[in-house]
């Protein structure tokens, strides 16, 4: 799919992993599996993960980052990672370039009580990477694992301003994705997935779920979303755990 995308938009596709793709003693073969969608472009990669940086036109340059811990659901950028991070960060700005990164989890909250409701939503706010995008120019930080459509943005103590332009899924309501325009000015716009082929759908739905999800696919996906929601929310509330954070 993603050597069909590149042949049919001459668009060069680069991935990072998400907290379902590798498991610790897996992370060589994901780099190696997906070498063509970044590794084989980067100018620069990291041994102890599956981060890279490569350059991009006009005078970009993209910070991938590896933010998984190796297990189901968590974050986990360690010390060595972060140092990492900031030294390609540093570098960029040494070089001249204006940097993008992107990254599986969150470094801004989209929600409120993100924190407790799902707890592995953002990476360590200890490691204070805010401060450390703002202070070297990182001003686009691309993100997604929430499954919302947000933009958050943060301001440092000196004025500097980053955004975390989080991106849904196109399994999940509203089935959103980006184009964002690079140049003077940066553009955002957003796009959704309204109708997919049914006859690709394996068998066991029942009549009623795929009739809606032919004739009125967003509908479906939205009813989807909520079950979902109020299945976690349920799930959420009978932690006594939720209830101790939120004393807090």
């Amino acid at each position: 799919m993603f050597r069909k995308l590149e042949a049919e938009t001459g668009k060069q596709v680069y991935v990072v992993p998400g907290n379902h793709d590798v498991t610790r003693n897996r992370v060589s073969e994901f780099v190696e599996i997906f070498a063509e969608f970044g590794y084989d472009e980067a100018i620069v990669k990291d041994t102890n993960s599956a981060s890279y940086v490569a350059d991009l036109p006009d005078n970009y340059r993209l910070i991938a980052i590896d933010s998984t811990g190796y297990k189901q659901g968590g974050s986990c950028i360690d010390a060595t990672r972060l140092e990492w991070i900031r030294q390609q960060a540093e570098q960029a700005q040494k070089d001249g370039k204006k940097a993008i990164a992107m990254l599986h989890h969150n470094i801004l909250s989209h929600l409120v009580m993100i924190e407790l409701v799902h707890s592995s939503a953002l990476v360590d706010k200890n490691l204070n990477m805010k401060d450390m995008f703002a202070k070297y120019g990182v001003k686009y930080i691309f993100t997604g694992h929430s499954h919302e459509n947000d933009i958050a943005s943060y301001t440092s103590a000196n004025g500097e301003v980053i955004y975390d332009v989080e991106t849904g899924s196109m399994c999940l309501y509203p089935c959103a994705y980006r184009k964002v325009t690079f140049g003077e000015n940066v553009k955002f716009e957003e796009k959704r997935v309204e109708a997919i082929d049914t006859s690709l759908v394996p068998a066991g739905m029942s009549d009623e779920a795929f009739g809606l999800m032919s004739t009125n696919f967003t509908e479906y996906t939205r009813i989807c979303a909520q079950m979902g929601v109020e299945k976690r929310v349920d799930e959420v509330l009978t932690q006594p755990a939720f209830f101790k954070n939120l004393l807090k």
